[in-house]
């Protein structure tokens, strides 16, 4: 907010232009002013922008695997999403992108607010960098609803950190905020015309009489000034997003730090802004927040492909995810292998910190020289992951909510009996949500709409009572042919 020795210097500015500048500079330098102006009515005004609750997440060169695994199975078990991003100014060149922000919406109105740092990412021959392409994979999915105030194009000029692809960006169900907040605007405010003295208090906030012109899109700022009465501050908007807003990328003293939360925070809120019109809109049914949250990575992932090779079982375990290596031997000679079990009673290994190589071949170096075999094959399964998952789910059926009583074997069984082609299975809970969801890997990418519209009521309870009801009948059937068999004898 300004002095009021600098809010009146700055009207006076406005209004006293010297007529000497004149064009494109002139409608800069009132731009400038006006702008100043505004902000500071608007923060006298209002309460500053409250958010709902949510975790900072940075994707850049010092993201871990498990983190970057973690995110992405969240945005897969989310549905609802807001979208930012912020470029650097260049004098006399156009503006270069610097960062990405994306809120994932949970279920209990708590959020994840991933911060993508394009200019610090890892190379891209590292896995991380292959697990940062297959966050995006699950984002840009027909499944996902992305708000964004513009339009998703703004995405195209971070193209060349081939993080996705142009034709990817479209997959997603893609909604324009700022369009549909004039729509609503609109419908909500129209003029009301003075018709007496009577009413002369009475003040209209439609768009003509806020000085907002037709054809003139809404500025979040305004948006959520007018709809929601606070004061989101704009004020970092030309601040340097290039220069890591991550405090673990360098070390940084207190004044660094303090910096880089403020624009970490001013990121932050133009995604958490948006989420709050959405609920304010009633755009999306409101929700009452958790009492309590649980934000920690907690994984419990198996991946299964169709077909008889042992090597096809591949498990991503965290650092206190325990695995019943007895029961996983015998379950890599089963081709239906159903599921990997966590076994309370073992004790719990030691985690193996990894470091990545960055040698052409990817080698691991392992810290600790007492690795087990047996361990050591459990690092190299995990690692195997990324490139296989990226292959195998490269084009994929998910399907959520589903019944948890419908193990691996069974999906695969009617899988096949309707003749659906798949290349693997991963059924997955969610810690955060505690939904189940199936994951249906496809072979052939042809196939995928007409294969969608095959499952799409398959694996819910009414499905599994279904099956269940035909079994009973079933069984009934063999029962009474059996004992009538038995009487004529």
């Amino acid at each position: 907010m300004l002095s009021e020795e600098e809010y009146q210097d700055a009207i006076w500015k406005f209004n006293n232009t010297p007529s000497t500048i004149t064009g494109k500079p002139r409608q800069h330098l009132r731009a400038i002013f006006r702008e100043k102006i505004h902000e500071h009515e608007l923060a006298s005004r209002y309460p500053p922008f409250e958010p709902l609750s949510y975790k900072p997440f940075y994707i850049n060169c010092k993201t871990t695997e498990q983190t970057l695994i973690h995110l992405i199975e969240t945005i897969n078990d989310s549905d609802l999403f807001t979208l930012d991003a912020e470029s650097i100014c260049i004098p006399k060149k156009p503006n270069e992108p610097a960062l990405i922000q994306l809120q994932i919406i949970q279920k209990n109105l708590f959020s994840y607010v991933i911060f993508v740092e394009v200019r610090h990412l890892p190379n891209m021959h590292e896995r991380t960098f292959i697990l940062i392409q297959e966050l995006f994979v699950a984002l840009f999915n027909s499944n996902k609803n992305i708000y964004i105030w513009g339009s998703i194009d703004e995405l195209k000029k971070f193209l060349n950190f081939n993080l996705f692809s142009s034709s990817q960006i479209y997959l997603s169900n893609n909604i324009n905020l700022q369009d549909e907040f004039k729509i609503f605007w609109k419908q909500h405010h129209p003029h009301k015309p003075k018709v007496s003295s009577t009413n002369d208090n009475i003040l209209c906030i439609c768009e003509t009489c806020l000085g907002i012109q037709p054809n003139n899109p809404w500025s979040l700022k305004n948006a959520v000034a007018y709809q929601l009465n606070q004061w989101l501050d704009k004020r970092r908007s030309r601040s340097p997003f290039d220069i890591g807003l991550d405090p673990t990328l360098v070390h940084l003293n207190s004044k660094e730090l303090a910096y880089r939360q403020t624009m970490t925070t001013y990121a932050a809120n133009d995604c958490l802004s948006m989420h709050h019109l959405i609920i304010n809109m009633k755009l999306i049914e409101q929700q009452e927040p958790a009492n309590e949250l649980s934000t920690e990575p907690d994984y419990d992932i198996s991946m299964y492909s169709d077909s008889s090779d042992p090597n096809d079982l591949i498990v991503l375990p965290n650092e206190n995810f325990k695995i019943n290596q007895s029961s996983n031997l015998n379950q890599q000679n089963n081709p239906d292998v159903e599921e990997i079990s966590s076994n309370d009673d073992e004790p719990e290994q030691p985690y193996q910190h990894i470091n990545i190589n960055n040698s052409s071949h990817n080698e691991f170096q392992y810290e600790r020289a007492n690795i087990s075999n047996e361990q050591k094959r459990k690092i190299h399964n995990r690692t195997c992951t990324l490139k296989q998952r990226k292959k195998l789910y490269k084009h994929e059926i998910i399907r959520r909510g589903i019944d948890r009583r419908f193990t691996i074997t069974l999906v695969k069984k009617i899988l096949r009996e309707r003749s659906i082609n798949f290349g693997a299975l991963n059924i997955s809970t969610s810690s955060l949500t505690n939904r189940t969801s199936l994951y249906i890997g496809i072979k052939n990418p042809t196939l995928l709409s007409k294969y969608e519209r095959e499952t799409r009521n398959l694996f819910s309870t009414d499905h599994y009572n279904e099956i269940h009801s035909q079994q009973r009948r079933s069984n009934s059937n063999i029962h009474y042919s059996h004992h009538h068999h038995q009487q004529h004898k």
